[in-house]
């Protein structure tokens, strides 16, 4: 049933706010941790990162099970969903609580697989982040799904930055990787207390059988898809750690999430505003299609600049702000950045056929791509680091783009219209590439020092960019230039209605 004008310009409003929101304090949070960073990279070492990445995949891939869907089924059936919030809370409760004793007594076979004992008591601790994180998937939902965009945004920062306060300080004072874990415990017992502050809703001793055989069978295949997501995330740092030891995976860790950083802020705005939005615009296709070309147009006004700009300057980039001791981790982030490239446009699939109701096409593609990983990274591992970032990235790679090509077919939309929307940002980006690689050996005989070459290259490839913009594709421009005005105070919602 098409929606009304009234919801139409609802839903655009809440989508700008939404955005909004998003832009503020997601770049808010990435550039205070850009800032630690930068701090911990000089301060720990190596081996120091490769402790944390070895104690994180085992809880990634436990943590895939915590809530079981829950918030996301919960979203996706709307005001519906208000009669399951007692089932699901105490559902998510007793999957936490399971969870966290399940990584209690499994720590000493994890540090016994990867042989470091130094990994048990970690993940020891960290295990509670499951029975800490149990108690508000419910309220995280509601709030999601009522699209209270400003909250939860201004709760990711402050979050955020004590986050990064705490695991700085402790890095500095000595503790070593322990820097990442206490923080790592605080996040989800100080959100749960927030998240209860700002939804009305309390938990009642109701449970419903029926509910939680809905809960499960819309969850499983969330589920299904995360695990197997965890499994293909964290495949090559099982391997690489396994093989290689932990100052190999320290560099290839830092190279990976150096490369998907940008990705990670999509999967952001995809989770907390398109999700939401493409499961209440799914019954009107020519409104989907219209919101989806403009989604699209701006993640490529987003994307392409930052990762071509990435890829030409990493070399000078890495050395300036991280040092000497990261130079290994330049050429496997340089190849990662292809993957960043593929995740970050094919972000908006997943939440998009959950969205559509559709969860259990995600979890066969993800499926099929895992034993291919796996048998390519065996072969590929002992050659090295950027063997397995090349591997990784061509994969995974291919297999975002087929999630998205599908999600598109499955909702109904038109592949033409909506990608044509990344032309001109795709286009200028690789102009500024083009020259600024060919300009490369003439610019290292002028400045010889990797700053002067950093701050050169920054502005000349944005003032190139733009210049492609400005004269082959203005009205792309102007329409990036009234997006940007509308993030900024009390605009966002004069914005809502001119999405068209």
């Amino acid at each position: 049933m098409p929606m009304t004008r009234s919801d139409s310009l609802w839903i655009r409003r809440k989508t700008a706010e939404g955005t909004a929101w998003i832009v503020l304090s997601s770049g808010s949070r990435k550039a205070v941790g850009f800032l630690s960073s930068i701090v911990l990279a000089r301060v720990l070492y190596p081996s120091d990162f490769g402790l944390i990445a070895m104690a994180n995949v085992v809880i990634a891939l436990l943590g895939v099970f915590d809530g079981f869907g829950v918030a996301a089924f919960l979203v996706y059936k709307g005001d519906e969903g208000r009669a399951h919030h007692n089932t699901a809370f105490w559902m998510s409760i007793a999957l936490g609580t399971f969870l966290t004793a399940i990584t209690w007594f499994a720590a000493p076979l994890a540090a016994a697989a990867y042989g470091n004992a130094e990994i048990g008591p970690i993940l020891r601790a960290l295990s509670f982040v499951f029975l800490f994180g149990s108690f508000s998937p419910v309220h995280r939902a509601q709030l999601r799904r009522e699209m209270r965009f400003a909250e939860l945004s201004r709760r990711n920062v402050g979050l955020a930055l004590a986050s990064s306060l705490i695991t700085v300080a402790l890095a500095l004072s000595g503790f070593g990787v322990w820097s990442f874990v206490v923080p790592a415990l605080i996040r989800p017992l100080a959100g749960t207390v927030i998240f209860w502050k700002l939804s009305p809703w309390r938990p009642r001793l109701r449970f419903h059988d029926p509910h939680l055989r809905e809960i499960i069978s819309y969850g499983r295949f969330v589920v299904g898809t995360d695990l197997v997501e965890m499994a293909l995330r964290y495949a090559d740092f099982l391997l690489i750690g396994h093989l290689l030891g932990a100052a190999a995976l320290g560099v290839y860790s830092f190279a990976y999430f150096s490369a998907v950083a940008l990705s990670g802020y999509v999967e952001e705005l995809c989770r907390f505003v398109a999700f939401p939005v493409v499961a209440s615009l799914r019954a009107d296709r020519e409104e989907l299609e219209n919101w989806g070309r403009q989604f699209l147009r701006a993640l490529s006004l987003l994307v392409f600049p930052v990762l071509a700009g990435q890829l030409v300057v990493a070399r000078d980039y890495i050395l300036v702000l991280y040092g000497e001791r990261w130079a290994e981790a330049i050429g496997p982030f340089r190849i990662l950045l292809l993957l960043g490239l593929f995740t970050a446009f094919a972000r908006p699939a997943v939440p998009m056929l959950r969205a559509a109701g559709r969860p259990e096409l995600p979890f066969r593609i993800t499926l099929v791509t895992l034993p291919l990983l796996v048998a390519l990274l065996w072969f590929t591992v002992p050659g090295g680091v950027e063997a397995a970032a090349l591997t990784v990235g061509l994969v995974l790679g291919a297999s975002r783009v087929g999630m998205l090509l599908l999600a598109m077919k499955t909702l109904g939309l038109s592949l033409r219209r909506v990608l044509r929307e990344g032309l001109p940002s795709a286009t200028a980006a690789a102009v500024f590439c083009v020259i600024l690689v060919a300009a490369d050996r003439s610019i290292v005989r002028v400045a010889a020092s990797p700053l002067l070459r950093l701050l050169f290259e920054v502005p000349v490839g944005a003032a190139i960019y733009f210049a492609v913009l400005a004269l082959f594709f203005p009205a792309t421009l102007r329409w990036g230039a009234e997006r940007v005005a509308s993030l900024l105070p009390g605009r966002s919602a004069a914005a809502g209605g001119s999405l068209r």
